[in-house]
This record gives structure tokens, sequence and C-alpha cells, in this order.
């Protein structure tokens, strides 16, 4: 899990810094933020690449918590979302780096 959170967590911050997008609080003047996240970039979803990183994981060594782990990954990006912090597709991409990252360990750790 270790191997698989320092891949995804380096995608995403080399991507944030690239890509360079503000958050949405900043644009939609609905959204009521009181504590804004200490890095200015939304894309792509760091949070939601972490609890999907960590559901992976634990989902490969524990098959029978696959469900309900994606299903609480799934509600962090969704209050990524919700709280104004992150796009629909920040967090689309959050996950699927999540996914590269662990397919990247498991080749990487596998004979």
């Amino acid at each position: 899990m270790l191997l698989t959170l320092i891949i995804s967590q380096i995608l995403v911050q080399s991507i944030k810094r690239i890509v360079n997008r503000p958050r949405p609080y900043k644009s939609i003047s609905i959204a009521n933020v009181t504590q804004p996240p200490a890095c200015q970039y939304s894309f792509p979803s760091g949070h939601t690449a972490c609890a999907f990183t960590i559901a992976l994981s634990y989902a490969a060594s524990i098959p029978s918590l696959t469900l309900p782990l994606m299903v609480i990954a799934f509600f962090v990006g969704l209050s990524r979302i919700i709280l104004g912090f992150h796009y629909p597709t920040d967090v689309l991409i959050g996950m699927l780096l999540a996914y590269l990252s662990h397919q990247i360990a498991i080749l990487l750790l596998l004979p």
C-alpha cells in the first residue's frame, strides 16, 4: 500500500503543478468555503486518489472488503465535489490515478 500511495501522490502533485486548474469554489459564488485547502489547484483530486489507493490495496488482500471500501472511497470523492474543492473530472482522474498506481505497484512488486 505504501508504494502505491507514493506513486499516486507523485503523479497527483506533478499533474496539479502542470495543469494549474483553480478550485471550483474560486469561480462558483455559491460555494461557501471557510477553510480553503493549502494547495490552490484542483486537478486531480489527491484525497480521492488516496482513498481509492487505500481501498484497492486492502481489497487486493481482503476481497470481502472490496465493496465497503469502494463505497467509502466513492463518498470521499463525492464529498470533495460537494465541498467545492473539486470538479467531477478531478475526482474521476484521481480514481484513475489510484488504479494506475495500484497496477504499477503490482508490476514492481511481483517477480
